[in-house]
């Protein structure tokens, strides 16, 4: 657990530390980034951490096939919450925190 939580607080810090030299870089408003960034973040990290979509449905299908022993079945749809997903979905709520001061 603990190093979960460790790996969550890593991936938040990377997350605001990357989009904080973006808004510099490219003299954006920092919150403004940091909505966009986090959502951005958060749709690749919901991508990476799902199983049973439709690129692992394919590649799955793909794989049984040139072994030609493919059999069709149902896959269920599972959504893993590892520190990639939860560290954007904090990332997001600190976005929040700041703009509204909650």
């Amino acid at each position: 657990m603990l190093r979960y939580i460790g790996l969550t607080v890593l991936v938040l810090s990377i997350e605001i530390g990357f989009l904080y030299v973006l808004s510099l870089y490219f003299a954006a408003d920092f919150m403004s980034t940091l909505f966009i960034g986090a959502s951005l973040f958060i749709v690749i990290a919901f991508i990476l951490s799902s199983d049973g979509d439709l690129f692992t449905k394919f590649a799955s299908r793909r794989t049984e096939q040139s072994k030609g022993s493919y059999k069709a079945r149902r896959e269920k749809l599972s959504l893993h919450f590892g520190p990639l997903l939860t560290g954007s979905i904090l990332c997001l709520a600190t976005y929040f925190v700041m703009y509204y001061g909650i």
